[in-house]
């Protein structure tokens, strides 16, 4: 019983090496199909569209007007492009709010508290 104690957490150790985040290309697509994610990876390699460079931002977001400076949350095309290749490359699009949200409450501290290690645990389930 405590060699599987002790496997299990090997294991574990060996979970939270691997960062979710990274994305192998080869699995992004099947072969010969254009997908949005591969459509995102292009933005990422071959940069903006001109008119995606000269528009700027994709939205802009006031969170606090107060004081000389507002407080601004711009994103920008390339934000939305990474964005998709993570959503569509690691198959979390493909899901709905529910489960994404159900998973990662699950996964939290009975104060709400959701560490990387428990965050990352519950996105290798998904």
């Amino acid at each position: 019983e405590e060699d599987e104690e002790e496997e299990e957490e090997e294991t574990e150790r060996e979970d939270d090496d691997t960062d979710v985040a990274k994305l192998d290309a080869a699995k992004l697509a099947a072969e010969g199909e254009e997908t949005e994610a591969d459509e995102a990876e292009e933005d990422l390699e071959g940069g903006l569209e001109e008119d995606e460079e000269e528009d700027g931002a994709a939205f802009e977001f006031v969170l606090d007007p107060e004081g000389e400076r507002p407080l601004v949350l711009t994103v920008l095309p390339i934000d939305v492009a990474i964005l998709q290749r993570l959503a569509f490359g690691t198959g979390l699009g493909g899901l709905s709010v529910e489960e994404v949200g159900g998973a990662l409450l699950r996964a939290a501290t009975a104060d709400g508290v959701l560490s990387k290690r428990a965050f990352d645990r519950a996105l290798r389930r998904l």
